[in-house]
C-alpha cells in the first residue's frame, strides 16, 4: 500500500435534507446554512491545495459543491461513497488514496458521504496512524464530521 500523500483528512456527513427518497432528497435551507458554517470552520483548519470527494447522492453532492466552491477545491464524485455500500470505509480507502495521488500536490482531502461511512473512513486510515484515538460509536450530526492531521494523528470534531 502506498503512503498517505496528503496532510489533512476530513470526513463529513452531508447537510440536512428535505426528506424523500435517496435519489430525490436535496439539501434543506437549514442544511445549506450548516454546510456554509462548517465550511468556514474548515477554512480555519486547512490551507493548500484541496480535493473534495463526494458520494453521487444528490444531498452529498450539493454539500460537496458548496465546500469545493468556497475553498476553490477540485471535486471528484466516487460511487464507492454511496451509503448503500456500507463498506466501513476500508473499500473506499484505495480510491481515496488514488484520487489524492492524481495530479499530486493535494494537501487536504475532504470526503463528503453518509452517516454509515463517516466513521469508517477515519477508521480505515487508523492503520496509517495508530495514534488516532478513535472510539466513537455515534455518528456526527448533519454537516459535521472529523478532521485528522495525517502527520501527527491529532483529530478533532468539525
Amino acid at each position: 500500500m502506498s503512503a498517505v500523500t496528503f496532510r489533512t483528512l476530513i470526513s463529513l456527513r452531508h447537510g440536512n435534507d428535505t426528506g424523500g427518497s435517496d435519489t430525490s432528497a436535496v439539501l434543506s435551507e437549514r442544511g445549506v446554512k450548516t454546510v456554509n458554517q462548517t465550511t468556514q470552520n474548515i477554512q480555519d483548519w486547512i490551507n493548500g491545495k484541496t480535493l473534495v470527494l463526494s458520494s453521487p447522492i444528490i444531498r452529498a453532492k450539493q454539500t460537496a459543491d458548496i465546500i469545493a466552491q468556497a475553498l476553490s477545491a477540485d471535486l471528484v464524485v466516487l460511487d464507492s461513497l454511496k451509503h448503500d455500500r456500507v463498506s466501513v470505509g476500508k473499500f473506499c480507502k484505495p480510491e481515496i488514496m488514488a484520487e489524492a495521488a492524481k495530479n499530486g500536490g493535494y494537501e487536504n482531502v475532504i470526503v463528503v458521504t453518509h452517516y454509515q461511512l463517516v466513521n469508517g473512513i477515519i477508521l480505515a486510515f487508523k492503520v496509517d496512524l495508530p495514534q488516532i484515538d478513535f472510539n466513537r460509536s455515534t455518528e456526527p450530526p448533519y454537516g459535521h464530521g472529523f478532521i485528522v492531521d495525517m502527520e501527527t494523528g491529532n483529530m478533532d470534531d468539525i
